[in-house]
């Protein structure tokens, strides 16, 4: 836990959480498969890669082949050496540290499916040019920019 100050406001213990995500980035011709936020989530109608936290005792390679079946029904291989990048979250109650590893991948199996009752209500392929006009999770901006730069 840390100290910290609030608008004036007298010192209080806030929790500090540090958090592994894992996300698939997998494109197909001028496409990247996107998933698309439930009505259940913090922010409905967000767009964002299939991925997400890791359970306890999972490697960022576990976390992100679950997450991955979850979400989309699909199964792939992960290229070794993911780029990792990290964001630091931080709201009244708590302080995030999110270490994000994203895992170039190729589709082994499977077929494409909706999750359901879970985070996702849609996972579909999106045009890469149209990718960046959605309103989408700061995670697709990363992959946009940094992952697939020379891409339209």
């Amino acid at each position: 836990m840390s100290l910290f100050y609030v608008h004036n406001a007298p010192m209080r213990f806030r929790p500090e959480f540090t958090t592994l995500r894992a996300y698939a980035v997998i494109t197909q011709s001028d496409k990247i498969l996107l998933c698309r936020l439930g009505k259940d989530s913090a922010e409905p109608g967000l767009w964002t890669l299939p991925g997400g936290g890791g359970e306890f005792g999972e490697t960022p390679e576990e976390t992100c082949h679950r997450e991955l079946m979850e979400e989309t029904g699909l199964t792939a291989d992960l290229q070794p050496f993911p780029f990792v990048n990290s964001r630091l979250f931080e709201n009244v109650d708590s302080r995030v540290h999110s270490v994000r590893f994203f895992f170039r991948a190729t589709i082994t199996g499977g077929t494409l499916r909706n999750e359901t009752n879970g985070s996702t209500d849609l996972a579909t392929w999106v045009p890469i040019a149209e990718a960046a006009t959605l309103h989408r999770a700061d995670i697709v901006s990363v992959t946009l920019t940094e992952i697939l730069p020379n891409r339209p």
